[in-house]
């Protein structure tokens, strides 16, 4: 859910204190309330992102034209990053916040961590294009536990960042965040129940889930074996990607599935949107690597 700038400037987080140059895009809530000490996981979640995992084919396919696109015009390339183009807002850190940690490393995404606390964190990331930040801060509610927003500052590189920033606002607004916000709050509720952070009424397998189970892997048995001697892998890695999307449609159907899309329930128990962690279709179906074959 997209928030007023106003929810963030108003609360003294401390990278105030390194962006005064930059431009505040926007500001999220982040689907989920956390447990008193869940922030350090919801941080090594977000980092271990990977666009290219998105449960949302219009997020896939987004991020692979942009690094398509910043590859053939080489806006990614060495000379326009971090201590480069641009220095790293570690060296405006004061000395308090420079013995602090700095945070976990980026599995996918070309972001670098500024600095973690208790209460928030920072990362930041250039290219030809711009410079920006992500900060995620942790806002205690009512209950012991906390919500977390996520504020994006933005410093365009001249005309060209300018222009950038203005063409990928609408599709960052309403196809980007929206679907990647959903995949890190159900990540996060899995997360938290495989912890056994979450009551055990919330960390039962419903009926649903099991029969999902059931036919997900009598599904991918078929389509691994089918996709090892098929010429037309591509056409059926398509076609199972649809039909996965169809069954999770039409298990989402029930009015006690929307709500439970809303609580830690079914989110943490469904493979469907928990399995993230095996990189993509050829990971998951393709031929088994030999054990004498290091490639």
């Amino acid at each position: 859910m997209r928030l007023p700038n106003s929810v963030h400037t108003s609360r003294p987080w401390r990278i105030h204190e390194l962006t005064r140059d930059f431009r505040l895009e926007d500001v999220w809530e982040l689907p989920g309330v956390g447990g008193p000490d869940d922030f350090p996981l919801l941080v090594q979640l977000i980092a271990s992102g990977d666009p290219s995992q998105s449960s949302s084919v219009a997020v896939r396919t987004l991020f692979a034209i942009r690094w398509k696109i910043g590859e053939l015009l080489g806006w990614d390339g060495p000379d326009a990053g971090l201590g480069s183009r641009v220095a790293t807002l570690r060296d405006r850190l004061p000395a308090d916040l420079r013995d602090a940690p700095c945070g976990p490393d980026f599995d996918a995404l070309p972001f670098t961590s500024v600095y973690l606390l208790e209460d928030e964190w920072a990362a930041e990331i250039a290219n030809r294009t711009m410079h920006g930040v992500m900060h995620i801060g942790r806002v205690s509610d009512d209950t012991g536990g906390f919500r977390a927003h996520m504020a994006v500052y933005v410093k365009p590189n001249g005309l060209l960042g300018s222009a950038y920033m203005a063409a990928i606002r609408p599709f960052r607004h309403l196809i980007v965040y929206p679907p990647m916000l959903r995949d890190m709050g159900r990540n996060w509720r899995a997360a938290a129940a495989c912890a056994g952070r979450l009551p055990a009424v919330e960390r039962r397998v419903p009926l649903r889930s099991c029969v999902g189970t059931i036919i997900q892997a009598s599904v991918e048995l078929f389509v691994r074996r089918l996709y090892r001697r098929s010429f037309f892998s591509s056409v059926f890695m398509g076609g199972f990607s649809i039909a996965k999307a169809l069954f999770l449609a039409w298990t989402d159907r029930s009015p006690s599935s929307r709500s439970a899309r809303r609580t830690p329930t079914d989110a943490a128990a469904d493979p469907f949107l928990t399995d993230r962690g095996r990189s993509g279709f050829r990971a998951r179906f393709g031929p088994e690597p030999s054990s004498t074959n290091p490639l």
